[in-house]
């Protein structure tokens, strides 16, 4: 073998090497580009979880999306667990409040009644502010949650793109909105203008063969 042959021979291995190589290590990015894949733009838009990307690419898109839906409803029965101890906890807080006033009241001095309100209600609003904090996390699930149900629905009847995403984009409702009208009082109008002499029957004349008020 020549010297040029074996060269030859060496970078075709190399290319072939290299592309094995790849396809081990990056696996096969056809997914990538699917139109199914869910893109960062609709998932913003959707306010749905970034890691359901790909679901649409799953074996059975169907069953995956009923698995996500189980782990939403765990997570969702968790967050009312949680809601329901954040109201035990106001409730006593709420009671500390009266408690902390009716000290505060029992001071004769306007400096004793400066050094309680000073360390008990510094200490209050620090746990106020700690149930504020729970509270508007517990919301941020409830309100994620109408979003994720919606979706997962949606795929686990089978939807896919395009239809899925005019679904979520509520594109049908927004079609409608925009063109509310149909044809049927064209066609009335029509029928009435040819049975009038002239052929032109305005609103006025519609009104009155129907002896509709005005």
């Amino acid at each position: 073998m020549d010297e040029y042959t074996t060269m030859a021979v060496v970078a075709v291995c190399g290319i072939v090497g290299g592309l094995i190589l790849s396809k081990i290590l990056f696996g096969n990015d056809k997914s990538k580009n699917s139109p199914q894949k869910i893109n960062q733009n609709e998932i913003k838009r959707w306010k749905i979880n970034d890691g359901w990307s790909d679901i649409l690419l799953r074996k059975n898109p169907m069953e995956a999306a009923k698995a996500e839906y189980s782990k939403l409803m765990r997570i969702m029965a968790e967050n009312e667990s949680d809601s329901e101890k954040v109201d035990v906890e106001t409730e006593k807080y709420l009671q500390e409040l009266e408690e902390i006033r009716d000290k505060i009241n029992k001071e004769t001095t306007p400096l004793n009644q400066l050094y309680m309100r000073d360390i008990n209600l510094s200490r209050a609003m620090g746990k106020m502010a700690t149930l504020r904090q729970k509270s508007e996390d517990i919301n941020a699930i409830n309100v994620s949650y109408a979003h994720h149900e919606r979706f997962l629905n949606f795929v686990s009847k089978g939807y896919k793109k395009p239809d899925l995403a005019g679904l979520m984009d509520n594109t049908s409702l927004q079609i409608e909105i925009d063109n509310p009208y149909n044809k049927n009082v064209d066609l009335i109008i029509s029928q009435i203008e040819g049975m009038t002499k002239d052929g032109d029957a305005p609103m006025s004349v519609l009104k009155e063969i129907l002896n509709l008020n005005k």
